[in-house]
């Protein structure tokens, strides 16, 4: 005869494999804008979590780090505020590998459209794994006292 005592035991640990089972379906990972750092051109400013452009003259060049821990990269969303009417927001998310015969990449690239206050959420796709993952980044120079900037990325894993 089972006791209800451990009919009750064994429908909390079900419980408990099926939440972690669903827990584990996506790993997304968020990111502030200000994990990145300047490689070249403009000026670094910061808004909050965010970086942005503080330059009149060029645009500002940006690498963005991610924490890598499954095979491949499923989605993600760059968040971006493109305030230049004549210039947009890139981003290129790469995968990157390394060994004796040279570098590998696979990336996919994102794009602002058209300028205003409001943030643009980007959405990239899959993306095959690699040794490690980050992101490259151009934001446009300031255009009539309005300041582009990088507000976040999220990026999904298996």
């Amino acid at each position: 005869m089972i006791s209800k005592q451990l009919i009750t035991k064994l429908t909390m640990i079900a419980g408990l494999a099926l939440m972690a089972t669903n827990a584990s379906a996506v790993d997304g990972k968020n990111y502030a804008g200000i994990v990145c750092r300047q490689t070249s051109g403009g000026a670094v400013g910061f808004f909050g979590g965010t970086v942005s452009n503080a330059s009149t003259a060029s645009e500002l060049n940006l690498l963005c780090p991610f924490v890598k821990d499954s095979t491949s990269v499923t989605s993600g969303t760059v968040t971006v505020y493109d305030r230049n009417p004549s210039i947009d927001v890139s981003c290129s998310i790469i995968t990157e590998f390394n060994n004796a015969s040279g570098n590998f990449f696979n990336f996919a690239s994102v794009t602002s459209s058209g300028f205003g206050s409001a943030p643009q959420v980007l959405g990239f796709g899959a993306i095959p794994g690699n040794e490690y993952y980050y992101a490259s980044c151009s934001v446009p120079r300031i255009s009539a006292g309005n300041f582009s900037h990088v507000a976040s990325f999220v990026v999904n894993e298996p």
